[in-house]
């Protein structure tokens, strides 16, 4: 049999106007590749020029004045992280946040925005202390926020008198910037919250909070450790384990503010020595013996 031919797939005329074609738009083609490389030209200049490299340093603090020394110092070391690069880099802004995100002092970045020519606005929330902890196997107070993680400041022997303490049957810290992995620690934390946000703030201001667990405290599933609250007005609040809500029986925190103000508010004389138990539902108040006041 004679082969079939096989007709081709672009005729002459068809190769001729594609050729047409390319001619024709090769010069706009040239001219976009030159607009591009001026472009790049441009870009790459300007990525060296100094009107845009950033430098100095700005520092404010929006501060209640509890900031350590530590803390301030970590922000002007912040400020100055970015000193040196381009203000134009594409990367810029995410390099800036993660290297905020990563220092222990920061809680939080709000916002990393260009201030041309040559300065980065950062809106951040820095950790502060709200109490110091110290271990029974331990001599040192070490600061924490309000979170339960450690602050990067060296342990101190002495106790700060500005700030409360948490004390007792603690387990060893964690490294900075770690939370402190202790129910003790963080069930002290939530009673400070429930006191502070509380009518009775300002009566019961928190002194030290002491961390006490029995040996059946220990054997418990749930890690439920008892805690006796000492006030600047040197008042006493056995205020027991502290609710998480999973037990049919226990006493929430607002049935323990409520009894407290019933005691407060009632003929309870407020002087040094008294103890205020609401462990139970049964509240209960005593005075040292020595004081010859009786008891309920």
């Amino acid at each position: 049999m004679a082969a079939r031919k096989t007709k081709p797939i672009l005729d002459e005329e068809a190769k001729q106007g594609i050729l047409s074609l390319v001619l024709r738009m090769l010069p706009l083609i040239l001219l976009w590749a030159m607009v591009g490389y001026g472009l790049y030209a441009c870009w790459q200049k300007a990525l060296q020029d100094d009107a845009y490299r950033i430098c100095g340093d700005t520092l404010s603090l929006n501060s209640d004045a509890r900031f350590c020394h530590d803390a301030v110092l970590e922000t002007e070391r912040l400020a100055r992280i970015a000193n040196g690069r381009s203000l134009l880099e594409p990367e810029l802004l995410d390099d800036v946040r993660k290297l905020y995100e990563q220092s222990p002092w920061v809680r939080e970045v709000c916002s990393v925005k260009r201030v041309f020519p040559n300065k980065i606005a950062v809106r951040f929330v820095l950790r502060s202390a709200v109490a110091q902890v110290r271990s029974d196997n331990s001599r040192y107070y070490w600061l924490i926020d309000d979170e339960g993680r450690l602050l990067p400041v060296p342990g101190s022997l002495s106790a700060k008198k500005e700030l409360p303490q948490i004390y007792g049957d603690i387990g060893k810290q964690p490294c900075d910037g770690e939370l402190w992995n202790d129910a003790g620690v963080s069930h002290a934390l939530g009673v400070m919250a429930v006191l502070r946000n509380s009518p009775l703030s300002d009566d019961l201001a928190i002194r030290k909070i002491h961390v006490r667990r029995s040996l059946l405290d220990r054997l418990r599933a749930n890690d439920r450790p008892r805690l006796e609250i000492e006030t600047d007005g040197q008042i006493m609040i056995r205020w027991g384990t502290f609710n998480q809500k999973n037990l049919p029986d226990e006493i929430l925190s607002r049935e323990k503010i409520a009894m407290l103000r019933a005691l407060l508010s009632g003929s309870v004389p407020k002087l040094p020595g008294l103890c205020l138990d609401v462990r139970t539902r049964a509240p209960g108040y005593s005075f040292p013996e020595t004081t010859g006041l009786s008891s309920r």
